[in-house]
């Protein structure tokens, strides 16, 4: 399990950041969720329909632009891959 002072700058980033939103939000925890599930090991090997399910984001569009968002504003590292298993994401912060 993820120790809370691992968490603590993410949360406390997030909070000061005024271009995060609800759907920002939504999408970390969806990545949180299968962080946990890989045991915590980085990089997350994840699929589009398995976040936007976790995340309740119903358009790819949307969905899309979370990513590309949150990597620039340096949340997460992307590595977008036509894999059926997923593209990669890891944490800026937090997984190294």
């Amino acid at each position: 399990m993820i120790e809370r002072e691992r968490l603590s700058p993410l949360i406390k980033r997030t909070q000061e950041d005024g271009r995060i939103t609800p759907i920002h939000m939504s999408f970390l925890l969806a990545l949180l969720c299968c962080w946990e599930d890989n045991g915590w090991k980085a990089p997350i090997r994840a699929s589009r329909k398995m976040l936007m399910k976790l995340a309740k984001i119903h358009s790819s569009s949307t969905y899309h632009k979370c990513v590309q968002e949150l990597s620039a504003f340096g949340y997460i590292d992307y590595k977008p891959s036509f894999n059926p298993r997923g593209s990669d994401f890891s944490f800026s912060d937090l997984t190294g």
